[in-house]
């Protein structure tokens, strides 16, 4: 039975915290380790991390000045023992057959990743029939980018195995979970592995960091031109590269919208015209349409956005 290392970034989570971490040791899967990286909280963290280390030997605590979760997440690897890693934020849950689900699929398709669907907390939730689906390194890339838009690079919903980060570290930055993304993805020549279950439970809140703003959020669009150099052996991804960074302006609009950047919002509108108009491929027509409006009426297109976001709040 192989070993995996779960790593817990942890800063100012008190109040979700006892949940997220019995979700954890509530698995079927029994082969495990939780690593707690206590990233400098304020509030009762701490105390609760170690009131679970007290109780449970496969739990370890370890205290860090804030730093970031990128830095929390690399300590966590440094001190992982596991053959496998997975990482959980400290307001999220887990369903009890995550581990049990992610390493049957790692171990059945002889896989370094392998992944579960994830869910709201508040969504309203349906078990599907269950389906996996087997990608290699290019096709995974594509699922980064949706019909709809961006989809979001999320490493939480994933069993990896350690060796992948020998050479591959998180980014202290905003949005580090897509800087890494495809280099972990591109590190593999084995099968992906994606189960439809949705057994990664995601909370969002007034206080989660993708609500809020700060400036170095914006710098998330370095991204595409990073992605260019592992993309650029595949003409289709290197066309939803393109798109992607439109759709991604677009969304980082909203956010500025919601927290009343008028500057920022503006620039990106800038930003926005100006890749547009050097675009030298064709969008779909839905795209055309909303790119055309947003350029006109910005706002518009931002409602639509806040609706669609609505939905997935606590």
């Amino acid at each position: 039975m192989d070993k995996i290392s779960v790593i817990v970034p942890i800063y100012n989570s008190e109040k979700y915290l006892r949940v997220c971490i019995e979700s954890i040791i509530n698995q079927t899967y029994t082969n495990f380790e939780v690593l707690l990286i206590n990233d400098g909280s304020t509030d009762n963290s701490s105390n609760i991390c170690k009131d679970f280390s007290n109780r449970y030997r496969n739990v370890k605590t370890f205290n860090l000045t804030h730093q970031g979760v990128a830095n929390a997440r690399n300590f966590g690897i440094s001190k992982a023992s596991g053959q496998y890693i997975c990482f959980i934020d400290s307001d999220d849950m887990i369903s009890p057959n995550f581990f049990n689900d992610l390493i049957n699929m790692i171990t059945i398709y002889n896989s370094d990743i392998a992944e579960t669907g994830f869910r709201y907390m508040n969504e309203k939730h349906k078990e599907k029939k269950r389906k996996i689906e087997i990608y290699d390194s290019i096709k995974m890339a594509k699922r980064l980018y949706s019909k709809n838009g961006v989809r979001t690079a999320i490493i939480t919903n994933k069993l990896f195995n350690i060796k992948l980060f020998k050479n591959i570290k998180f980014e202290n930055r905003e949005n580090e979970d897509e800087f890494i993304i495809h280099k972990l993805i591109f590190a593999t020549n084995k099968p992906i592995v994606i189960d439809n279950q949705k057994l990664y439970i995601y909370r969002i809140h007034k206080s989660s960091r993708q609500t809020n703003f700060n400036a170095e959020k914006l710098r998330v669009l370095e991204v595409f031109e990073q992605r260019e150099k592992y993309f650029s052996i595949d003409e289709e991804l290197m066309i939803k590269n393109k798109i992607g960074k439109l759709d991604l302006i677009l969304y980082l609009s909203y956010i500025c919208n919601q927290n009343g950047r008028i500057k920022e919002q503006e620039e990106l509108k800038k930003q926005f015209t100006n890749e547009y108009r050097n675009l030298n491929i064709k969008p779909d027509f839905r795209r055309r349409i909303k790119y055309k409006i947003f350029m006109k009426n910005p706002q518009l297109i931002l409602n639509i956005i806040a609706l669609r976001n609505r939905k997935k709040y606590e």
